[in-house]
């Protein structure tokens, strides 16, 4: 299946300007974008490869193509394309609810809903909150989000930008929240992770920009027995807004020869037989997930208390890795 993911949030909060960087970079994925309005794309002139009217194909092999009359019609014609796709995303439009469009998008079982993205204006959405006019649809739109990209950091000075995201947090606990400036996120926190996994002599590294890397954290967990099913699903509902996004093969109690897909976005996670992993044995989860709120060893004891005990092995026995420039300082996310 292909994985879509949809953009959402109100008028101005930076949509546009997240499907231009994402499309323009490519992120070695091939991308393809249903938008409403093609006006509102700026791409560069050197990046297109071919214009037909209803798309816009790209030298680095994404995709822009205009939704129409028809989101479901636009899905169905991706879906005919000869060429595979990597990823779908979708932007809503600024007044639309994401999880209204996301649940369009499941009538499609070629698709696999991969999170809602929704991006609020650090500068004007406790005003937008409280608007008579328009407070429901934007809570509306956060409500249905697996997470919350709080964009436009650099316009409210820094006591205003502390009491948002104090509001936020207060209002939606259990939401991821990243901050940014120019809609600048990782490709990585938004799209589905590279299928491979790190081997324990070279820890993954979290493949984002450096103006980035102090605030995301790429960590991974092995083990070499299975999780009993009902503790790691009860765990995977309480992660956390600290993890942003998760991919690994996981072994599970009962078939412990079927390797499994984990894949998490936000609070969206989603378990299915991996169509390529060898029966090893051994599970092996990346998370990548902020800084300054991710706590790998809580998260290591948590995920080691989900595995099933073994004769001779202490429950908690399992092993954790750092990227060799992003291991935190001690006590910094313990």
């Amino acid at each position: 299946m292909t994985p879509l993911s949809v953009i959402g949030g109100f008028l101005g909060a930076g949509k546009t300007t997240l499907i231009n960087q994402l499309l323009a970079e490519g992120c070695g994925r091939r991308l393809a974008v249903l938008v409403n309005d093609f006006g509102a794309v700026n791409i560069d002139a050197a990046l297109i490869a071919g214009h037909d009217g209803e798309t816009i194909a790209l030298t680095n092999g994404c995709l822009c193509c205009s939704i129409g009359d028809s989101l479901i019609a636009a899905l169905d014609g991706l879906q005919r394309r000869r060429v595979p796709l990597d990823h779908i995303l979708v932007e809503a439009s600024g007044v639309a609810d994401p999880a209204r469009v996301a649940d369009l998008a499941r009538l499609d079982p070629a698709l696999a809903l991969d999170g809602i993205i929704v991006l609020v204006d650090a500068e004007r959405i406790r005003g937008q909150l409280v608007d008579r006019h328009i407070g429901d649809t934007v809570r509306r739109q956060i409500d249905g989000a697996d997470m919350i990209v709080l964009n436009k950091m650099d316009l409210p000075s820094a006591e205003a930008g502390r009491l948002v995201l104090d509001e936020l947090r207060r209002l939606w606990p259990d939401l991821p929240l990243v901050t940014t400036t120019g809609a600048r996120v990782p490709a990585a926190i938004l799209l589905e992770p590279a299928a491979g996994l790190p081997a324990p002599a070279a820890p993954n590294r979290l493949s984002a920009p450096a103006d980035h890397a102090a605030q995301f954290l790429s960590w991974c967990f092995e083990a070499d027995r299975p999780f009993a099913p009902q503790p790691l699903a009860q765990l995977l509902d309480r992660l956390g807004g600290g993890v942003l996004r998760a991919k690994g093969t996981v072994f599970l109690a009962g078939d412990p020869a079927q390797a499994m897909l984990l894949q998490l976005a936000g609070r969206r996670w989603s378990l299915a037989p991996h169509p390529r992993s060898e029966p090893s044995g051994r599970s092996q989860i990346v998370f990548i997930g902020l800084r300054d709120s991710l706590r790998p060893t809580a998260l290591a004891a948590r995920l080691a208390a989900a595995l099933v005990p073994r004769r001779g092995h202490r429950a908690g026995a399992a092993t954790a890795f750092w990227p060799e420039s992003g291991r935190p300082e001690s006590g910094a996310t313990e």
